[in-house]
Formats: structure tokens, C-alpha cells, sequence
């Protein structure tokens, strides 16, 4: 639709409002109110045909008045883009904005809105923006920072959103500030989120610790990148750890075995852990079975556990990579969590017969994801993986060039003859499909 197309469907709809309004004038009040009503519907219907692509043209070519004179009489932009909304899970994005009247139309159309990514906007615009969004949206849950925001900011913001489960601030230069911001959540006035999911993603500061403590509702820590002593990490620790359900914890320290056994020391109700030191040494850590925790995700160099170390029954989905750690080392920290449904594997050339055999022994193994950092890795090292996964029916692997695809639909052709009464479904990462023959029971897909 060209600008001049546009301009005169909008002139139209305005001439049947002044139409109606005439209208109006002159009958009865019943009169005015049936004409005002087949107006509105006129409005609707004439909306209701356009497609989205349309729908976004007209609402870069309106007004801020046009648009919120455009929701009391569209019912079709209203649901459709309600249920645009919902599909972008519900986040309202502000972005550098001084136009205020654009947030009040955009709270006002999406009053189910619970999150909002929220980035830079200037100080004297801020009190105005969270009032309007105070004021339109029902409750807010979710709030994202991605900027350098002042305590100042932070404070406002603390004292304003009373609903807060979820905090997450992308803002590495304002840490001192930290401290305080977490003292004025600690006085929400909302005592329900005692009882509720909560989670803080954010950078902090020694001064922090003793406040993390008195955050009796805070039950999830996101930890990134942060240059946090053993020390300081045990006080964080000892003194909120056993509340934590979700720690997520990613770090470039090389000595991560104290790090890990202050989680298993003090963590004992955690369900969720994400334990990522690229480049850590783990060494002489013992596991303690915590029997709440079903996912893990696990990413260092190297790994010895100490063999003392207990099997941790109730984990069904683990995540692993160790760039150093032998075979051995690798065996003996898989068959540690014997109960595994879903299993993602980082393939290295350290990986051999040990490990085959502790995933051979994995009884309620269903899936297993191999993945591959380095090019170089040999193909046939996962396939010889795959075999020794004989009670797994899902599989996904990557492939670096057309040859490998052959390789690996070759061995599952093998293995879905072998397993003629099990449906084999594979993934291949990395390549187009290809059309090829394969045994009835096994479903290829291509990504």
C-alpha cells in the first residue's frame, strides 16, 4: 500500500466519524447511538481486512493521537495485535525514546503485559515513564536494564515496581550502587513475594552480601563474569545458599574446585545448576547427592572428582564439556548421575572406551546430543558414542560437510535394522536434507 493509499483509507474512516457526529447532532439519542455503533463497526471491518504487514505501516504513519483514537474503535487491531503480543511473550521493549505518548498507547493496547526490556532514556523522562507504566499495566513481574543506570534510577525503579519477580540488570559500571538497591527491595511493601518465584541477575559487590542474605524471598542467583573471591563466594553461600533452587554461575577463574564445593556444601535444595568455568580446574571435589536437582549443566577444563564423590540420583537432564580431562576422569563424572533421561555431550578425542561404557549403562537414557566445538574432531568417535547408547531413541549430532552425512545416516541405517521394533529419530545439525533410502523406523531431520 502506497502513502497515498493509506492516506485516503485513514481520510475515509475520519469522514464517516464526522458523518456520524452530523448525525448525531440532529436525531434522536437512540439515532446517534445506532450510527455512532455502525461507524465503529464500519472502522472494524474496513481494519479487519488488512493483513499485518498493513497493520505496521498504518501504525508507523499514525499519530500518537491517531493511534489512541484507533483503539477505542478497532477491535480487530486490538485483538490481533494482542495476540501478537502474546507471541512475543509478552515484553514490552522502550528503547531511546522522549516521546511519551507512545508508551502510554503502547501500556494502554497491551494491558496484560508483565515484562518489560527496558534500555537508555534520559532522568527527566524516567518518573514519567514508570508512572504510565505503573499506571496501564496490571502487574509487572519481569524488568531488564541495559544501561548505566544511577542509583538514583535504580532506587525509583525499586520503589515503584512492587510486584518484582524477576530482575535482571545489564550494567557492569554502576556496581557500588548495588548495595543499595538491593536494601530498598528488601522493604517491598508486597509480602505475597514471600511465596513466590524470585529471581536477581545482576553484578554485585562485597557490599552486597549481607543484604543478598536478608532477601528472604530471593530463591534464584545469576552470577556472570564476576570477579568474586572463594571467600566472598562462601559468605554468599553459607548465608543464602540453602534457599537457592536455580544458580546459574559462569566465571573465567581457573580454580573452580572451591567455587563448586561450597554449591554442594551449602546448596541442598537446589533444582537448577549452570556451573560454567571454561577455563577452571576442578580437582578432589566431592559430589553430595541433592536430591531436589534435576538439571545441570557443567563446562570446565578439567574435572577429577574426588572418588569419594556420590551419585546424585534425581538429575534427569546434564549438560557436559571437559576440553582436558581424560577419559577416565570423564567416566567417572558421567556415572554419577546414573538416572539421566537426556544426556548433551561435548565430543573430544579424550573420549573412548571408559565413557562408552558408562553411557551404555545409563537405563533411562532417551536422548543424547553430541556436539562439536572443533571441526576437527573425528566423526567417528561420536558414532561409536551413538552405538553405545543402545536404550536411546533420540539423537542429534552435527555435521562439518556432506561426507560426514553419509557416515552418520550409514550407522543409524545399522542401528535402525538392529532395533527393528524402536522408532530411531535423528537430528543432523549443520547440512541441507538430502533425499536417501532408510529403514521405515527411522525418521532423519535436517537443520
Amino acid at each position: 500500500m502506497d502513502e497515498l493509499s493509506r492516506s485516503e483509507q485513514l481520510r475515509s474512516l475520519n469522514n464517516e466519524e464526522k458523518f456520524c457526529e452530523n448525525e448525531s447532532s440532529s436525531d434522536a439519542d437512540s439515532d446517534s447511538s445506532e450510527c455512532l455503533a455502525q461507524g465503529i463497526e464500519s472502522k472494524s471491518d474496513h481494519l479487519s481486512t488488512l493483513n499485518d504487514h498493513l497493520f505496521a505501516e498504518i501504525f508507523a504513519y499514525l499519530s500518537e493521537k491517531d493511534l489512541l483514537s484507533l483503539r477505542l474503535v478497532s477491535k480487530a487491531i486490538k485483538n490481533q495485535s494482542e495476540k501478537a503480543m502474546r507471541k512475543a511473550k509478552k515484553c514490552i521493549k522502550i528503547e531511546i525514546c522522549e516521546r511519551c505518548e507512545i508508551i502510554e498507547f503502547i501500556s494502554k493496547f497491551y494491558s496484560n503485559v508483565k515484562a518489560i526490556d527496558y534500555w537508555h532514556l534520559d532522568d527527566c523522562n524516567l518518573n514519567r515513564i514508570l508512572s504510565i507504566l505503573k499506571r496501564n499495566l496490571r502487574i509487572i513481574e519481569n524488568l531488564k536494564f541495559r544501561s548505566n543506570f544511577s542509583e538514583y534510577r535504580l532506587m525509583i525503579v525499586s520503589k515503584t515496581f512492587t510486584d518484582l519477580k524477576n530482575l535482571e540488570i545489564h550494567n557492569g559500571n554502576q556496581i557500588r550502587f548495588m548495595s543499595s538497591i538491593l536494601t530498598a527491595m528488601l522493604n517491598l511493601p508486597n509480602p505475597s513475594l514471600a511465596s513466590k518465584r524470585a529471581q536477581l541477575l545482576l553484578p554485585i559487590g562485597e557490599q552486597a552480601y549481607e543484604t543478598f542474605a536478608s532477601l528472604h524471598y530471593l530463591n534464584g542467583i545469576h552470577l556472570y563474569d564476576l570477579d568474586i573471591n572463594a571467600d566472598e563466594f562462601r559468605l554468599l553461600m553459607k548465608a543464602k545458599g540453602s534457599d537457592l533452587k536455580q544458580l546459574k554461575f559462569h566465571s573465567k577463574n581457573v580454580d573452580a574446585s572451591s567455587y563448586l564445593q561450597e554449591i554442594f556444601n551449602h546448596c541442598v535444595h537446589l533444582r537448577e545448576l549452570s556451573f560454567n568455568f571454561i577455563l577452571g580446574i576442578i580437582a578432589n571435589v566431592k559430589l553430595v547427592n541433592i536430591a531436589s536437582m534435576t538439571d545441570l549443566s557443567f563446562q570446565c577444563a578439567n574435572c577429577a572428582l574426588n572418588p569419594n564423590s556420590e551419585t546424585i540420583e534425581n538429575v534427569q537432564n546434564l549438560t557436559c564439556s571437559f576440553a582436558q580431562s581424560t577419559d577416565g576422569e570423564i567416566a567417572m563424572f558421567v556415572s554419577r548421575f546414573p538416572n539421566i533421561k537426556f544426556l548433551c555431550l561435548e565430543l573430544q578425542a579424550n573420549i573412548s572406551s571408559l565413557t562408552r561404557k558408562v553411557i551404555s549403562s545409563l537405563t533411562r537414557l532417551k536422548k543424547l546430543q553430541i556436539s562439536r566445538s572443533k571441526v576437527e574432531e573425528d566423526i567417528s568417535n561420536a558414532i561409536e558414542i551413538v552405538k553405545a547408547a543402545r536404550r536411546c531413541v533420540h539423537f542429534k549430532l552435527n555435521a562439518n560437510m556432506r561426507a560426514e552425512v553419509e557416515i552418520i545416516i550409514k550407522a543409524f541405517g545399522r542401528i535402525a535394522k538392529e532395533r527393528r521394533n524402536e522408532m530411531i529419530d535423528v537430528t543432523i545439525n549443520g547440512m541441507r536434507a538430502c533425499v536417501i533410502n532408510s529403514p521405515a523406523n527411522l525418521k532423519l531431520n535436517f537443520r
